[in-house]
This record gives structure tokens, C-alpha cells and sequence, in this order.
């Protein structure tokens, strides 16, 4: 059983493909597992980002469950991936920190969403319909 699963599994597409794959206006995404993005607080982190325009280190924070030095360990990684970028401004002498989901982040997001649904598929438990 395990063999005939795996015989309909293509390979993982890794993240740097993403860079040879152009995104079609319309288009679903072109399904691309992202590491950075599978990482479980990674995958959190850019779904809560989504439907905002920005949102605040504390929000995010106590909408995970994550202590500040995890979080900003998460962000970190994501800024690096060129997923999020990180915004540091002053209100009141104190500095706030937030976070936004780039565009490359976005289609990152989509992509690996689109993997996850492919792979879910696959190995999906409803008998398919012979070809």
C-alpha cells in the first residue's frame, strides 16, 4: 500500500524552484513545498499576516501562544526567506514592532498551501474513480 502511495507522489518541488516559476495573474499557484513557511508557528504566522495590511508584535504574539523571544526568532527567519518584513516605529518614546506579509510572502503562502492540498490528494482516504 505504502509503495503504490509513494509511486503517485512526485518529488517535494523545493523552495528555490520557486524562483524559475512565474506567477500568472489568475493563475492558482504553482504548487511549491516552502521549508521556511512548513515550520508550524511559520505557517501561523503568514495565515494570521494574510488579511491584513499590518499587524502588531503583541497580536501576534498572544494569538499563537508564543513567548517574544519565539516569536521574534519565527519573524526573523520569515524576514530573512523575504516572507515578512518586520517594521519597527516609535509611538509615544516606545518602539513598536509589526509585521506584514510581503508579496513574495503571499505567493509563497499560496504556493505551499497549493502543495499541501495536492499532497492531501494523493493521499486522500475516498476511492478514486478509474481512468
Amino acid at each position: 500500500m505504502l509503495a503504490a502511495i509513494s509511486s503517485r507522489l512526485s518529488p517535494i518541488r523545493a523552495f528555490p524552484m520557486r524562483q524559475a516559476l512565474a506567477t500568472v495573474e489568475g493563475v492558482s499557484p504553482f504548487p511549491v513545498f516552502d521549508p521556511v513557511i512548513h515550520e508550524t508557528n511559520g505557517l501561523q504566522i503568514c495565515a494570521l499576516l494574510v488579511p491584513e495590511h499590518e499587524v502588531g508584535f503583541a497580536a501576534i504574539r498572544d494569538e499563537l501562544g508564543l513567548s517574544d523571544s519565539a516569536l521574534s526568532k519565527h519573524l526573523k527567519t520569515l524576514a530573512e526567506a523575504g516572507h515578512v518584513e518586520v517594521i519597527k516605529t516609535r509611538s509615544e518614546g516606545h518602539l513598536v514592532t509589526s509585521a506584514a506579509l510581503t508579496q513574495r510572502g503571499r505567493e509563497a503562502l499560496c504556493g505551499h498551501v497549493s502543495e499541501l492540498q495536492r499532497l492531501a490528494r494523493v493521499v486522500s482516504t475516498r476511492p478514486r474513480a478509474s481512468a
